[in-house]
């Protein structure tokens, strides 16, 4: 659960790095998009940093629930027809960059599902307390123990 923590982090800190990179190469897209690294944005920077330069063609990318219009995406693209070659480089590096990370959470989500399988009934009760999730039951479950026996009375404690 903590490397999850970690990685998590180090996910919104390279999210806020590919914000900063594309302000600075004057691409205007997290204005119009509520995730950077979701589906569409992701989309529309993978063709950057394969080399597309047609600001058409990268706003088609946007799937239709987007809010921001093709003409606004257009205007927030256009810069790409110039843009220099290091940052499409750049954003290539932060989305495989991206992309390994989530691949490595993926791949702790698995194990930690896996090792909580006999306390699924514990993750459950834990994760319908309003304000927690199962990350957050899975979490306390897995720093205090399926039965919290930190927290009991050393007389009923089943460790005696």
């Amino acid at each position: 659960m903590r490397t999850k923590y970690q990685l998590t982090r180090n996910r919104v800190q390279l999210q806020n790095r590919l914000e900063a990179l594309l302000e600075e190469a004057h691409i205007k897209l997290s204005s119009l998009v509520s995730d950077l690294l979701g589906a569409s944005a992701r989309r529309m920077l993978e063709a950057i940093a394969g080399g597309e330069t047609n600001r058409e063609t990268l706003a088609a990318l946007a799937d239709r629930g987007l809010r921001a219009t093709q003409e606004q995406l257009q205007d927030a693209l256009g810069v790409c027809q110039e843009l220099n070659p290091v940052y499409r480089r750049l954003i290539k590096m932060v989305l495989d960059e991206v992309a390994s990370i989530d691949k490595r959470i993926d791949q702790l989500n698995q194990e930690m599902a896996s090792l909580l399988r006999p306390h699924e009934d514990q993750v459950k009760r834990l994760a319908e307390v309003p304000g927690l999730g199962v990350d957050s039951a899975q979490q306390i479950i897995a720093e205090v123990g399926a039965i919290a026996a930190t927290f009991l009375p050393r007389s009923i404690s089943p460790l005696g």
